[in-house]
């Protein structure tokens, strides 16, 4: 009885069983922010009215550029600008646009949709020292195994 099981076994492997299609995992996109314009800078810092802290504002926009698969029709890139200094914070200042594309979602990070691929950010800084540098990390918003590479602006008041 066994034999005959395991005869028949061996006929359906060899003749009428075929491997379940495999299909190969999708590689994940990577999305790189890149650098255009906006670092490295330096400027004054003055005493903040009202408050005991210093408000550094920095005269030219930091402007990355978003590079990876573009985005599916009438979408955007969108990039994430955090400010990675402990104490220092964004405090409003005038943006591109009429700020149509600059999002603030608390005192330490922005989110701006990247026309043309370009995400273009105005940055104001209070903190607690006069003379500090900052870092400002810009990451790619990205969505499921995707994978983003983030840069750093290096910013600095005196």
């Amino acid at each position: 009885m066994r034999g005959v099981a395991a005869a028949g076994l061996l006929a359906v492997a060899l003749l009428g069983a075929r491997a379940a299609p495999h299909r190969l995992p999708q590689r994940a996109a990577v999305y790189r922010a890149v650098i255009v314009s906006g670092s490295p800078q330096r400027t004054h810092a003055w005493a903040a009215s009202g408050t005991a802290a210093y408000v550094a504002a920095f005269a030219h926009a930091l402007v990355a550029r978003v590079q990876g698969p573009p985005p599916a029709p009438k979408q955007h890139a969108h990039v994430v600008f955090r400010c990675a200094c402990p104490g220092a914070q964004f405090v409003p200042a005038d943006q591109p646009h009429d700020g149509r594309d600059v999002k603030k979602n608390d005192d330490g990070t922005y989110t701006v949709t990247a026309a043309d691929g370009h995400a273009v950010l105005n940055v104001t800084i209070q903190s607690a020292t006069p003379a500090a540098t900052y870092r400002i990390v810009a990451t790619p918003v990205t969505e499921g195994r995707d994978r983003a590479v983030p840069v750093t602006f290096d910013l600095t008041s005196y």
